[in-house]
């Protein structure tokens, strides 16, 4: 299915393709593109309506391109407009976000990409029933669907939550947080960069809390930088999208009476298999940096000033001068840090703008911090530790008496077990009677991640931690080797260590049917992860089409993140380990001292097992010559 509604607009799409490609796209009239079009691609089929909300850019101007009551003139500059704005939209806004999915896919170690978004798949509420009856037709329990997919990872993040959850920067922030501390967990680290990839959603994305606590993964060091990206106005149906219309579709004609049962569901509904989450609470961030609640965040109480102009329409003289563009915010985000670890925040329109605006810091308030601590000009002065659980959303008696009215006729359907019934019950008497914050259970990583821990870990050098080293081999190396290790050697480095971030030239592990030609002497992976205990090492492969690439006379051989079938990642001994390489080269070649050490590692290995060899035949024939006396 193609997205266009009529039939002469994928025509006009076509022509645009041939005057940019004309080799690749022959030059043909309307009726013979239609008449191949029937012929060889009756599959491919227009969209008879679509159902997400429209761009009310695109809107006006393809009514006007379609109103025969207007002038030829009026009519043409419609369509030269819209071209303008759908090439803007589709081709830069969003190219521009493809750009940094391809980067956070080719290089994990330095990028990470997550787009999120909110989702309702239940119109009536919470059990759902496909077939709807007149006594269970009313609005039960609303459910929060949160998605955030990590580009590059193995699994989706799905989020669900009651309604006595807010839908606001809490939730975000919260899912955003658990979502980033999986990812760490799951790399060994954080990448330095973020990506990040929302809707235009002032409520939960474009607002002051959820900007802040960016900045604050910054300030902290759990990131670098961080970049936000929104798709223009009626242009945001990205990759969340998809995952929720498979929610959609595999829920619509199954009765779901139970969480389990609806995160079983959501589970089997989409590959790979997304990771379900469900949200008994979120933190409170809004209360951590704005106590009172005042929009207007008083210097005095606030830890923060409000970030004016994040929410607010294109100004008139920008509009004029680009005429393909709608009235919204800007589109883009930078959040780094100075040379003194504080945070600023930088914006531009759209991706067309070659400039980032001046830097604004907002850490600039009199408020007193928690605890009355210290804290420099600019900085945010917050501890993991000073957010605590965001309070349960109250819900008025109107909304309460609508749900006990409504989730009791579910009892009397046959799908709906008796311990589903009671599990409802117990939701509906929390949401009467929530459950006061100050007596849940904080979390054990109290919203703090891996790499914040303030244990002093003494040096791996001094011998009081067993690191994990390579194994010991005899290899031979050149003079200008062995000086730059003793130099090493001298300012404590010992380049036999495993580190995480490195690089390991490791023993391939073909199968026995493999084709003999096609075999490399060596595979090249990346530390992830030490498992210092069980001597093992986490390491993720990379990939290169050269064969012979130990051999430093060929040319040079290069290398990006293996994305192929098969195993991406894997956990070896170290026996596997050849060597171990500090960096590749600009150009993500091993450089070829590097290969040179492969290759005496290899003549190292075939030397030792001739050595071997020779010993066992020689003891072999000094036991047949003793037999032989003895006879």
């Amino acid at each position: 299915m193609v997205n266009y509604p009529r039939r002469k607009y994928l025509f006009e799409a076509y022509c645009d393709d041939h005057e940019a490609w004309p080799e690749l796209y022959p030059e043909v009239t309307g009726p013979y593109f239609n008449k191949i079009w029937r012929e060889e691609f009756q599959d491919v089929r227009l969209r008879k309506h679509c159902r997400f909300t429209k761009c009310p850019f695109c809107v006006k101007h393809r009514a006007e391109m379609t109103n025969t009551s207007l002038s030829t003139a009026t009519r043409t500059e419609a369509k030269r407009k819209l071209k303008l704005h759908l090439a803007w939209a589709h081709k830069r806004e969003r190219g521009c976000y493809m750009d940094k999915v391809a980067q956070a896919h080719l290089e994990p170690e330095k990028y990470i990409s997550l787009a999120m978004d909110g989702t309702d798949k239940f119109p009536n509420g919470f059990p759902h029933f496909f077939e709807i009856t007149k006594s269970t037709d009313g609005k039960r329990l609303k459910v929060h669907v949160y998605i955030v997919i990590v580009h590059g990872s193995e699994r989706p993040y799905v989020y669900l939550g009651f309604e006595n959850l807010k839908s606001d920067p809490n939730l975000v922030c919260e899912c955003l947080n658990r979502t980033l501390q999986a990812e760490e967990k799951l790399r060994g680290k954080l990448p330095p960069t973020l990506y990040l990839q929302t809707d235009n959603c002032i409520r939960e994305n474009k607002n002051t809390y959820t900007e802040k606590f960016l900045e604050w993964l910054v300030e902290r060091g759990v990131v670098k930088a961080i970049y936000t990206s929104f798709l223009p106005l009626g242009h945001t149906h990205f990759d969340c999208d998809q995952l929720a219309s498979c929610i959609s579709e595999a829920i619509k004609n199954t009765d779901i009476t139970s969480i389990d049962q609806l995160t079983k569901l959501i589970q089997k509904c989409f590959t790979p298999n997304p990771h379900v989450v469900f949200l008994d609470g979120v933190m409170d961030w809004r209360k951590l940096i704005n106590p009172e609640n005042n929009p207007n965040f008083p210097v005095g109480t606030a830890m923060c000033r409000p970030a004016r102009g994040l929410c607010t329409k294109l100004l008139p003289t920008v509009k004029k001068r680009r005429d393909y563009m709608t009235e919204q915010s800007d589109l883009h985000w930078r959040i780094l840090a100075d040379n003194h670890g504080h945070p600023f925040l930088q914006t531009k329109y759209c991706v067309d703008d070659e400039c980032w605006s001046e830097a604004v810091r907002h850490w600039d308030t009199k408020a007193p911090r928690p605890e009355n601590r210290a804290c420099d000009t600019n900085a945010s002065g917050l501890l993991p530790t000073d957010l605590t659980w965001a309070p349960r959303k109250p819900l008025d008696e109107t909304r309460l008496a609508e749900l006990r009215l409504t989730i009791p006729l579910c009892e009397d359907r046959t799908s709906m077990s008796a311990s589903d019934y009671a599990a409802f019950m117990s939701v509906l008497d929390e949401l009467a009677n929530p459950t006061d914050q100050d007596d849940l259970v904080l979390p054990e990583h109290r919203w703090s991640f891996m790499c914040e821990s303030k244990e002093e870990r003494p040096p791996v050098s001094n011998g009081m931690v067993d690191a994990l080293r390579m194994p010991s081999r005899n290899i031979v190396r050149n003079l200008n080797i062995q000086n730059a290790n003793r130099a090493d050697r001298r300012m404590g480095i010992d380049n036999d260590i495993l580190a995480k971030g490195l690089f390991l030239a490791v023993h391939p592990n073909y199968t026995a049917d493999y084709d003999e030609e096609k075999k490399q002497e060596f595979w090249l992976a990346k530390i992830d992860n030490i498992h210092q205990e069980e001597k093992m090492v986490d390491i993720r492969y990379w990939h290169t089409a050269k064969k012979n690439n130990a051999s430093y006379d060929k040319c040079m051989v290069t290398y990006r993140v293996y994305m192929g079938k098969g195993a991406r990642t894997d956990l070896i001994p170290l026996s596997r380990i050849i060597i171990q390489i500090k960096e590749l080269t600009a150009k993500k070649a091993v450089h070829i001292n590097d290969r040179r050490r492969i290759l005496n590692a290899f003549a190292a290995a075939e030397a030792e097992a001739a050595a071997v060899a020779a010993v066992a035949a020689a003891s072999t024939d000094t036991e047949d010559a003793e037999s032989v006396e003895d006879e």
